[in-house]
């Protein structure tokens, strides 16, 4: 099941309690096993593992150590090493949900959308497909390597659905209730190799129940006395259980979403102690949604709303861990072969303050840093690294063409970092005509000036933000402003440098010459009009003089008549 919100449950919970036939009571667990006395475990807190999740759900892990963490929000899956590397991305998968792997390393992964669940090789590769229209959500995979059995919760027909490892429907099993071997939404599902059961997360009836391998009935621990709606009653065993796991010594680790909570128990349901609480610091889950045993003792959480993972040691357990991962941003998308100079890398290690980082320390695919500056470059109000590299060094670590890796590491205070990003590069003999490190065939702007600042399609903000004759001074300033504010965030120009844009974009005369010279244009044509209006006043000036002359030789009473005639 995705990541859940309080409101989501309690709107699921009083669905539930509407549902047509539903039962109106959810039974209390009976033929609960007699459990071997087992005792609590001894709980480490390692480490939170930030990483860049958006809502980690499922997880799985293989005979070596290796995490794969299903994010549906980012549609990707990530593999983290035992040593803490990140050794694989694998996007482009729709919205992955559960995941599990068999001996053989194939990975098994369900998409929440279409409910189809894809194998692939350990490389990736894809093998098959199958459960087409089967499923309505496929909540969680457990594999019985032994049998050669996949089972699955289906989340919304409430039911666990079995297949081949072929892809071959064997058989299923749960009704929709809260009776015995009746399902409500179940989540997570665990096959114990062990005991030869499957256990079941039966999420709204609050309770796990277990089946034999073929489907039967076995018993069950949790479950609630009151009605299927009432999600939030308190003193309940287990609110809203999700991801399982089993260890050898038969303690049953149970996500608890609703509590924030890990919750111990023995293979009778008694409470043995729980693993972290709610909240969003290190240690702090909020809905978590999965748990897996590495093989080294360590549990690690699915913290699906605080988007990492939490790590923790289990009695006895070794810590291989030797890499904090580090994440690359700012760098360059597409690289030329033969491009010389600089190229600036800017990371984070998240989790780890700046001072802890070694910055001499520094270097990608093994070429040492020219120099490290502490900053905030993207403008997010924390601080960055940007490390500088000599691009022509770092080039010949690369393919002369086609897809790369820069590998970036460093060394904290008690352990090393690392972080990866993926490059373009460019054949040397694809041209470049105005040599701004993007070839012809990519280049937008194929007229750069030598030395402008140019994006991955090749264009400096100045040929973004052009001013053109029918350009306004107010949009050319825009522009710059919008324009030099992704040059940043892309980290090719730094804050300083796109205020001096801006201040000289404001001050250019853009769109300001066509004015001068329309307002020249206006107090010339006026220049001319007083002109003119001098020109006739003159004339009119002459022709009350010929009027003057004319009144001489008159009689004063006939002098007086005609000026009154005038007035």
């Amino acid at each position: 099941m995705m990541a859940l919100s309080y409101r989501w449950l309690r709107r699921m919970s009083v669905l539930l309690a509407l549902l047509p036939g539903s039962p109106l009571l959810a039974e209390v667990c009976t033929g609960v096993p007699t459990a071997v006395p087992v005792t609590s475990p001894q709980v480490s807190f390692l480490r939170s593992y930030p990483y860049r999740f958006a809502s980690p759900l499922r997880l799985a892990v293989n005979a070596a150590g290796a995490v794969y963490v299903a994010d549906p929000k980012r549609g990707e899956v990530v593999v983290r090493a035992a040593d803490g590397r990140v050794i694989q991305h694998r996007r482009g998968l729709g919205r992955p949900g559960a995941i599990a792997l068999d001996d053989a390393n194939r990975i098994y992964l369900a998409d929440l959308d279409s409910g189809i669940i894809s194998v692939f090789d350990a490389e990736w590769q894809a093998l098959y497909q199958f459960a087409a229209g089967e499923l309505e959500q496929p909540g969680d995979i457990a594999i019985d390597n032994a049998a050669g059995r996949v089972y699955v919760s289906d989340s919304e027909n409430h039911r666990v659905v079995v297949f081949s490892t072929s892809g071959e429907r064997l058989f299923d099993f749960g009704t929709a209730g809260n009776g015995d071997a009746q399902l409500l939404y179940p989540s997570g599902v665990f096959f114990d190799a062990l005991h030869n059961e499957v256990l079941v997360s039966d999420q709204l009836g609050y309770r796990i129940q277990a089946f034999s391998a073929t489907g039967d009935w076995l018993y069950c621990f949790g479950g609630s006395s009151a009605s299927s709606g009432s999600f939030f009653q308190r003193g309940r065993l287990l609110s809203a259980p999700q991801g399982l796991w089993a260890d050898a010594s038969g303690r049953i680790y149970i996500a608890d979403s609703y509590d924030g909570q890990i919750k111990v128990v023995d293979r009778s349901g008694r409470p043995l102690g729980s693993i972290g609480s709610f909240g969003t610091t290190p240690g702090e889950l909020r809905i978590p949604s999965d748990v897996v045993i590495d093989p080294f003792g360590r549990l690690f959480v699915a913290s699906t709303n605080n988007a990492r993972l939490e790590v923790f040691g289990i009695d006895g357990f070794s810590d291989p861990e030797q890499f904090a991962p580090a994440l690359l941003t700012g760098y360059p998308a597409t690289l030329r072969a033969d491009a010389a100079g600089t190229l600036a890398i800017q990371f984070k290690v998240p989790g780890y303050p700046l001072h802890t980082i070694q910055t001499d320390s520094i270097r990608a695919n093994q070429i040492p840093a020219l120099s490290v500056e502490s900053r905030d470059f993207d403008g997010d109000a924390i601080a960055e690294l940007r490390a500088v590299f000599d691009q022509a060094a770092l080039l010949k670590t690369l393919p002369n063409s086609g897809p790369g890796v820069i590998q970036l590491q460093g060394n904290l205070a008690l352990l090393a970092f690392e972080g990866s990003a993926e490059v373009e590069v460019i054949a040397a003999l694809t041209p470049d005509s105005d040599h701004d490190g993007i070839a012809d065939d990519l280049d937008a702007c194929p007229l750069t000036l030598d030395g402008a600042i140019v994006n991955t399609s090749g264009c400096a903000i100045q040929q973004l933000c052009r001013c053109e004759p029918n350009t306004l001074h107010g949009g050319y300033v825009s522009c710059v402003t919008k324009t030099s504010r992704q040059f940043v965030k892309a980290g090719l120009i730094e804050h300083k440098l796109r205020r001096q844009l801006i201040k000289q974009a404001g001050q250019s005369d853009c769109a300001k010459r066509a004015r001068s010279r329309q307002e020249g244009h206006e107090q010339e044509h006026g220049e001319r009009d007083d002109a003119g209006e001098t020109s006739r006043r003159h004339k009119r000036g002459n022709t009350d003089g010929k009027d003057q002359h004319s009144d001489r030789g008159k009689k004063p009473q006939q002098l007086k008549s005609t000026r009154e005639d005038r007035s």
